[in-house]
C-alpha cells in the first residue's frame, strides 16, 4: 500500500483544484505525495482570502511563488518538494499566512507536507 494511499484527490478527464486552509508556515519546504498519469500538478501559494497581506489583495498569489512561477509535477514521487524558478527554500515566507492553492490534471494528491 502506498504511503497515505488510503485516500486520494483524483483529476482524470476533468481538471481538479485543491486549495488549502490558511496556515502559518513554519517550515522552509512543502512536500507533495502524488502521481500524475500524462497529466500535471501546477501550485502556487496566495494570501488568505479574509486578510490582506504585505500589499497582496486578499487571496491573490504571492509573487514569485504563484503557478506560472512553479516546477511543475509530473511523475510519482512520495515526496517531491514543490519550488519556484528551481528554488524550493521557502525560508522568506518564513511565520507568513498563506494557503496552497493547486491545479491538478489526469493526476492523484494523496497528501501535504507543510
Amino acid at each position: 500500500m502506498r504511503l497515505d494511499g488510503f485516500f486520494s484527490l483524483a483529476a482524470n478527464h476533468h481538471d481538479g483544484a485543491l486549495l488549502s486552509r490558511p496556515f502559518v508556515l513554519e517550515s522552509d519546504t512543502i512536500e507533495i505525495n502524488a502521481r500524475t498519469y500524462g497529466g500535471a500538478i501546477r501550485y502556487e501559494l496566495v494570501a488568505p482570502y479574509h486578510e490582506k497581506d504585505r500589499g497582496n489583495p486578499a487571496g491573490k498569489p504571492i509573487a514569485g511563488f504563484t503557478q506560472d512561477d512553479c516546477e511543475v509535477f509530473r511523475g510519482d514521487e512520495l515526496n517531491f518538494k514543490l519550488s519556484w524558478r528551481g528554488g524550493s527554500d521557502l525560508s522568506t515566507l518564513r511565520g507568513r499566512r498563506v494557503m496552497l492553492k493547486m491545479a491538478l490534471q489526469h493526476a492523484e494528491i494523496y497528501s501535504f507536507t507543510i
